[in-house]
């Protein structure tokens, strides 16, 4: 559906990024909203025809109403698509513009509305049961039968959508531990000299003058606590002091 996916007329750069055109003929087809506005239209009559024949409750005809303004906005939505087919648009904030003009959010209302009163149904009439003896019990038939083949495809794009967020955060993860070993390879392979320094010398990292612990020395000459310049090293490649790169 469009509110997910839009299509345009990208062209490329010197670089190869795709990029859109300063003006553009605004040709899309619009093929797969054709076709789920179809089968809104065909569901609107099947319920139409099947629930309201049932006198059990309000909520077929809460249904049939909401399907009916949905399909009605679907139908307005793609009517407005195709008078505009074949404009040319100057730019993309004029497209876009003009489509913020056509309310594209209100499919997207419709949709889930139509969701929460499925869901509502289901709910109200579990377990399921599939009957098809007369128009009533198959039209609460294949409503059960609708929701729950939403609810699976849902589902499945859930899951979907979870598993490449976690793919993308877990090589983000990898990338980050790969650097982190590199820099420590890095600092491992320095060589660093361990020494004494019995002069009252501070240490310009932790500025302490403490002589019991080791002291190390850089390859530039210039001497540090052995723990406070393995940690500097770990998220530097210079000097404390004069700056040399390791």
């Amino acid at each position: 559906m469009d509110y997910f996916i839009d299509f345009y007329d990208f062209g490329q750069d010197n670089l190869g990024r795709r990029v859109m055109h300063p003006a553009f003929v605004y040709d899309d087809q619009r093929s797969c909203s054709k076709i789920y506005t179809i089968f809104k239209l065909m569901g609107l009559l099947f319920y139409s025809a099947t629930l309201s024949t049932c006198n059990k409750s309000y909520l077929y005809y809460f249904i049939i109403i909401l399907k009916l303004i949905s399909t009605l906005n679907c139908l307005r939505y793609e009517h407005s698509h195709y008078r505009r087919y074949g404009t040319v648009f100057l730019s993309i904030s004029e497209f876009e513009r003009w489509k913020n003009e056509q309310l594209p959010k209100s499919k997207a209302f419709f949709s889930i509305a139509e969701l929460a009163i499925k869901l509502v149904f289901f709910v109200n009439t579990f377990p399921p049961q599939f009957e098809f003896r007369n128009f009533c019990n198959a039209g609460e038939s294949m409503l059960k039968i609708h929701f729950m083949s939403l609810s699976i495809i849902y589902i499945i794009l859930g899951v979907f959508s979870c598993c490449i967020l976690f793919s993308f955060s877990y090589n983000d993860m990898q990338r980050m531990s790969t650097a982190s070993s590199i820099q420590l390879q890095h600092v491992s392979l320095l060589p660093i000299i361990t020494v004494t320094n019995n002069q009252n010398e501070e240490c310009c990292i932790c500025l302490e003058t403490d002589t019991i612990q080791p002291w190390s020395m850089l390859p530039c000459g210039h001497k540090f606590h052995g723990s406070c310049v393995s940690t500097w090293l770990n998220a530097h490649h210079t000097c404390p002091v004069c700056r040399s790169v390791f």
